[in-house]
């Protein structure tokens, strides 16, 4: 599975966004060019990256485990007797 990011950015700050979405994972697929490069107003470009996502994060225990009769001896230790 992957999540999808598109950004529409200045052609000057190219570098310090592909830095950025690098930082968070994710792999730069696309650079499509808008407009023309003649007009008076800076060049913007369209990016489109990708980052892969696992499909079942791991599950970590929370908290202790429960205790049961069975195990009772087990945690706290053999009571005297």
């Amino acid at each position: 599975m992957f999540e999808w990011r598109i950004n529409q950015i200045r052609l000057s700050l190219m570098e310090q966004v592909l830095n950025h979405m690098e930082r968070q994972g994710f792999e730069v697929q696309n650079i499509i060019p808008i407009g023309s490069a003649n007009s008076n107003s800076e060049q913007e470009v369209i990016l489109a990256g990708k980052k892969h996502l696992d499909r079942q994060p791991a599950l970590k225990p929370i908290g202790a485990p429960a205790v049961t009769d069975q195990d009772i001896d087990t945690i706290y230790g053999k009571s005297p007797g």
